[in-house]
Formats: structure tokens, sequence, C-alpha cells
């Protein structure tokens, strides 16, 4: 059984939070969703009482929490996509003691989309050097490899 603290790392590391943003007094956007599914996961998955877990959430009164479960479980329903999300969270915080490396994982997913977003724009200002000087671009690559004499 994953423990309040493991499902708000691995929640908070889903939606590229920080874990403080899940017990801070942020109401919009990412922040506040988030919060609602580690809420909503905390119940579920711990056993946890309401005000326990409206304490380990910012000192949250129980009637928030209950909130939080209430609308998650609604809007799964009506959303695919944040049911799909909740289903894939749950797997990797199964309770078969894999908790640590899904927590790996999903960190290890957040840097690799990270990487891929950074060679994505050094490709396209690549592309855009050879598009405005090719044999310059040529020549700043070739000195960059240790010199290529193309003709």
């Amino acid at each position: 059984m994953p423990t309040v603290d493991e499902i708000k790392t691995l929640v908070a590391a889903d939606y590229r939070l920080r874990v403080v943003d899940l017990t801070g007094d942020r109401r919009g956007g990412d922040a506040c969703e988030a919060r609602h599914v580690a809420m909503s996961l905390a119940k579920t998955l711990t056993g946890n009482s309401l005000p326990a877990i409206g304490r380990l959430f910012g000192h949250r009164d129980h009637t928030t929490v209950w909130n939080a479960v209430r609308r998650i479980a609604k809007r799964q329903g009506a959303e695919p996509e944040l049911a799909a999300r909740i289903a894939r969270l749950t797997a990797l915080l199964g309770d078969d003691g894999e908790t640590t490396t899904a927590m790996a994982r999903a960190g290890a997913a957040a840097v690799q989309e990270t990487l891929r977003a950074a060679l994505a724009a050094h490709v396209a200002a690549i592309t855009a050097a050879i598009d405005r000087d090719p044999i310059g671009a040529l020549d700043r690559m070739a000195a960059a490899v240790g010199g290529l004499d193309h003709g």
C-alpha cells in the first residue's frame, strides 16, 4: 500500500509540479487538479481518513478532501483522458512494492520529454542555419567535428 507522500510525489511528477504545489494555496490550473487527483488516490489507496488526508495536504478540512474525491469521481466519468491518467497512476502506485520504481519511471519520462524537446529545438536551429547559409553552416559543423574538406 503506497503512502500519501509517495502518492504526492508521483502525482506531482506526472503533472510536472513540485510536491509543495499540492499542499499550497494555488486554486487554479494543474496544481488544483493534481491536488484533487492526489487526494482522491490517497483516499482510495491508503485507507486514511478524510481528516488525516486533509492534514497531509496543507491542513485542509476533511470536507475539502471529500469534495475533491467527489469531483474527481464525477470528472472521470466525463473525461476519458483524466480517467486514463488516474488508471495509470493507480497502476504505478500498486500495492506490490513497486512505488519507488514507478516514481523513478515517471521522473525518467519527464527527463526524456525535456531532452526530446531540447533536441527538437537544436535540430530546428541547425535547419534554419543551413537554410540561411548552406556553405557557412557546413564549414561551422566541419570545424566543430575536427574539420572536413567539402571541396
